[in-house]
């Protein structure tokens, strides 16, 4: 699977929409297991303040160095390049289903 969340050691630069259209960008090495942290209010300040809606963007990397180097740079972006690098790296429907299960829209 290109964007297994738990099959290698890969790691992933990902976007998450928060309440007030706010977006957050993280890294990880299990997608799964780090947005429902977030969805907990655990993990990152960011979203224990600003609640987590939805994964709307993520990217595979081999390693943690260029995963943290590339979080680095969209991180000094404007919000109009977050989305537009959102839409050309949407998150895999696999892992949007296993996220639904356990209510991928946060309350």
């Amino acid at each position: 699977m290109a964007n297994s969340p738990t099959a290698d050691s890969s790691w992933y630069l990902y976007l998450i929409e928060c309440e007030g259209g706010r977006l957050y960008a993280g890294i990880t090495n299990n997608l799964i297991n780090r947005f429902q942290t977030h969805a907990r209010g655990k993990g990152a300040f960011f979203t224990k303040v600003n609640r987590p809606i939805r994964f709307i963007a993520c990217r595979k990397y081999p390693n943690r160095s260029i995963a943290a180097k590339a979080e680095a740079q969209i991180k000094k972006c404007d919000r109009d390049f977050k989305l537009a690098w959102a839409e050309v790296n949407p998150v895999p429907h696999e892992i949007l289903e296993r996220l639904s299960g356990d209510r991928q829209r946060c309350p």
